[in-house]
């Protein structure tokens, strides 16, 4: 197992793949180009527990770009009914 398939396993969105091997590298978890036995990452179906955290770390940064992209979607409500607003006096 490579460590983009690793990164694959630990992702929850195809989008996530190489941000989660970025966050792999960074912590030290794999090196890019190396291979890796399956039993680096799990034992059995549940990984094991020096992942634990960083699978809760990418978890909670998916959860905080869900909520920022709610938020950015509010303000641009607003801004478009701001604009139509103003659109509506000239």
């Amino acid at each position: 197992m490579t460590a983009k398939e690793i990164a694959v396993k630990l992702s929850f969105s195809k989008g996530s793949v190489s941000g989660t091997l970025s966050a792999l590298e960074k912590k030290g978890y794999v090196k890019k180009n190396q291979e890796y036995p399956a039993r680096y990452f799990s034992s059995g179906n549940q990984p094991k527990p020096e992942f634990e955290n960083l699978i809760s770390d990418i978890r909670k940064r998916i959860e905080d770009i869900k909520n920022q992209q709610q938020d950015l979607k509010i303000e641009e409500e607003k801004l478009t009914t701001a604009l139509e607003t103003i659109k509506s006096y000239t």
